[in-house]
């Protein structure tokens, strides 16, 4: 949502199109960013591209150097080194589970009741739109089709990017199989790191939040959020598309987050320079993402990552649900898990913007790990709160928000229809009413696609999420071949 850094507080949240054959029994699935090259992609491909973090180094002085064997360079300066590849798309890697959509192979979640709904064809349409609404290349500004050697999500004006749409757009891009789109993202996210020419005071190697188009940094510093999703993205990119600089790339930003986005107790700060309770007393429950933190254990082994499982849901069930009594989880709060602090303009004590993200976030955790307070947050709290919101005939278009987090209230004029309806049907994957999860996957399809129509990129992007989710296409990568 709206992240504030250094005086600037601005409301603040992405896609590829693919086509698949698959058939229970023997199925092959192919993405789009696996199909045959266009000529353009071709161009595309055999470009001149630095090395994140040396910008400032044209790509001849690198190859007289002798520096295009160093593994770092691997993927970049393909032009003057002269290892650009015949194909615009990456190796993709062997397995029946390689490839989307993956809700042809599999059942269920490990931990959950059954899907939303099987419809990949629906997701699949939906990116198609989301992306020619959201994803720009760059520089010129056209779709992001392999014609330019990046690409960016469009943030609420055309000219801004945020840190937190690249992370979005990279998690879609890597479930969707898209790598196309997947691969120039994470280039100019990689060209936007506080590191090199553009260190500026924690240095942290983390995404600067908030970019105007491919000129200049507008928000200095990290938003946690952005680099933990973008984390999780390279390490699924790593398993779709089976290159081995993508995995290099997760293990050294999971080293730098654990390093200046969490403190050593292991709760999350809101950026590399601020928040968290060493010092601010300043906590976003959104930002909690325990299922992602369980996975980068798997590659980057440090014991802090449980640590940061811990202080989640210390925040999210033992202080906010059970001692202070919380229907919902509140956009902010202190340590304590009381409503305060603050960030963004959003009200801390509000179900908001924010909040209804940590709806997902857990709801993922509790599919994937099956953790017994994921479980009282999610069944417990959320889907009794939830159900008495769409009432006996299961009207899933009654669901709005903000709400307030104590009495579950609605805020007077609310307008979150999407946000909200979104991140509630991630809770119905737990579920056991098949009439209700069918209800709440087609009101999210409607109101997702009158998102995109409005060009509404945050409500659209965490649509998006809670599509792939709910229909079974968000597995764990651990999972994958």
């Amino acid at each position: 949502m709206a992240k504030r850094r250094r005086g600037i507080c601005l409301s603040v949240g992405v896609i590829a199109v693919f086509s698949w054959m698959g058939h229970l029994g023997g199925c092959a699935a192919t993405s789009l960013g696996s199909g045959a090259p266009s000529a353009s992609a071709d161009k595309a491909a055999c470009v001149d591209l630095p090395p994140p973090g040396s910008e400032d180094l044209r790509c001849e002085e690198q190859q007289r150097w002798g520096k295009c064997s160093e593994t770092w360079m691997d993927g970049y300066c393909q032009k003057s080194c002269g290892t650009c590849r015949g194909r615009s798309e990456a190796p993709r890697a062997e397995g029946p589970l390689a490839a989307f959509p993956f809700n042809l192979r599999v059942q269920g979640y490990a931990h959950s009741q059954a899907f939303l709904a099987t419809d990949s064809q629906a997701v699949a349409e939906l990116w198609r739109k989301y992306k020619a609404e959201f994803v720009l290349g760059v520089p010129d500004g056209g779709p992001c089709d392999g014609a330019d050697s990046q690409c960016r999500v469009k943030f609420e004006g055309p000219s801004l990017t945020v840190s937190e749409g690249m992370g979005y757009g990279m998690l879609m891009a890597a479930y969707l199989g898209d790598w196309v789109v997947f691969e120039r993202l994470w280039r100019y996210a990689a060209s936007w790191l506080d590191e090199g020419a553009r260190c500026d005071k924690a240095c942290s190697g983390l995404m600067h939040w908030m970019i105007e188009g491919s000129s200049r940094v507008l928000g200095f510093n990290a938003a946690s959020d952005a680099d933990e999703d973008m984390i999780l993205a390279l390490y699924v990119a790593h398993k779709v598309f089976g290159d081995e600089r993508y995995l290099e790339a997760a293990r050294r930003q999971a080293a730098r987050f654990r390093a200046f986005a969490l403190d050593p107790d292991g709760m999350i700060r809101n950026g590399d320079e601020w928040g968290g309770c060493s010092s601010d007393n300043n906590v976003n429950p959104s930002y909690f993402a325990p299922a992602w933190y369980e996975v980068f254990a798997s590659f980057d082994p440090a014991p802090i990552w449980g640590k940061a499982v811990e202080r989640a849901y210390g925040i999210l069930v033992d202080r906010q649900m059970f001692a202070h009594g919380y229907l919902l989880p509140t956009n902010w709060c202190t340590c304590d898990g009381k409503a305060g602090g603050g960030g963004s303009g959003t009200t801390p004590g509000e179900y908001g913007y924010e909040a209804c993200r940590a709806t997902f976030r857990v709801s993922l955790d509790l599919a994937w790990h099956g953790r017994e307070r994921a479980k009282a947050d999610i069944v417990g709290r959320q889907l009794p709160f939830f159900n008495e919101q769409i009432g006996p005939k299961s009207d899933f278009s009654r669901i709005n928000g903000p709400y307030r987090a104590s009495d579950g209230k609605l805020v007077p004029n609310g307008d979150g229809e999407l946000c909200f309806q979104a991140m509630a049907a991630t809770a119905y994957v737990h579920d056991t009413d098949p009439g209700r999860k069918a209800r709440a996957w087609q009101q999210l399809v409607g109101a997702l696609e009158k998102g995109i129509g409005n060009h509404r990129y945050f409500c659209s992007s965490l649509g998006m999420l809670a599509a792939l989710f709910v229909t079974g296409n968000m597995p764990d990568p651990r999972n994958l071949p």
